[in-house]
């Protein structure tokens, strides 16, 4: 995996890491334009998984724009689809920004390197006396690149922060939200936000939406849940839910006038219609 060395800029700082797929062993400058699977861990530390369509690999000044603009203050809790928007206009370049389980990634058609690669393979085995037949190329060369990503994509992973990406897996997926979510140095905080995530599995979404600044904050000062959503959300628009034990089960917004800190009773939160146990799960 290519990291990255000091960049000479006055404002970029270098990412943590960064890797490319598929990777060249030089530069090229392909006559159409191909995909790309970028790899990035900004020099803040956040998880940075993009796709670029280009004539040339993403290389390492492209790495460090991509991640001080992921890691500026300003653009902290932005959409995906505005950070791509200011990439664009700052320097020029079209990226896609993947909110994906990086272990589950598996961008070979995407980039279409299992293709360029069988066409290639194709051309030179037609020039030798002992072709090999097509079908049995092609699952050479498919088997041969998955490799070289699983490779790839489990070096990179080794060099994020591990218990930060124990911690992204059992709370649902090693996504950049999620990742950027439990990756803090304070060791309350990591902790009050893998019980959150692992509790109320609905606030996933909401990770890095500033409408829901103070549900975050609550939860990072470990403070009770229930009484915070209850003053945040608006009172015909609360959730229902179940309460096993100590786990909340919240099963989707409805209208409802009931105070969310009835919860602790061990039933539905709303006691009739819709969310009247007689009728079944909402």
């Amino acid at each position: 995996m290519t990291r990255v060395a000091l960049y000479s800029g006055p404002t970029l700082a270098p990412p943590r890491q960064w890797a490319c797929f598929p990777s060249l062993a030089e530069p090229v400058r392909f006559a159409s334009p191909q995909t790309f699977r970028l790899l990035l861990q900004s020099p803040g530390g956040r998880l940075v998984i993009a796709s670029l369509t280009r004539r040339t690999a993403p290389d390492e000044l492209l790495a460090a724009q991509l991640g001080a603009i992921v890691d500026e203050p300003l653009f902290a809790a932005v959409s995906r689809e505005r950070l791509q928007g200011e990439f664009e206009a700052r320097y020029g370049h079209t990226v896609e920004l993947l909110e994906i389980d990086l272990d589950s990634d598996a961008p070979l058609e995407q980039t279409g390197a299992v293709s360029r690669a069988i066409a290639a393979a194709a051309r030179t085995s037609a020039q030798t006396s002992g072709a090999i037949p097509l079908p049995v190329l092609r699952e050479q060369i498919r088997t041969r690149i998955a490799a070289d990503w699983t490779r790839l994509r489990d070096t990179f992973i080794a060099g994020l922060d591990a218990e930060s990406v124990v911690q992204a897996r059992l709370s649902g997926g090693l996504t950049p939200a999620l990742y950027a979510y439990v990756a803090t140095t304070k060791a309350s905080v990591r902790r009050n936000r893998a019980q959150a995530l692992e509790i109320f599995p609905l606030l996933r979404p909401l990770i890095t939406q500033p409408a829901y600044r103070e549900v975050l904050a609550a939860v990072d000062a470990g403070e009770p849940l229930i009484e915070t959503l209850a003053a945040t959300c608006p009172p015909r628009r609360r959730w229902f839910g179940f309460c096993a034990g100590s786990r909340l089960r919240i099963w989707a917004p409805c209208r409802a006038t009931w105070p969310l800190s009835s919860v602790c009773s061990g039933k539905f939160l709303r006691t009739g219609g819709q969310g009247n146990p007689a009728h079944g799960k909402p």
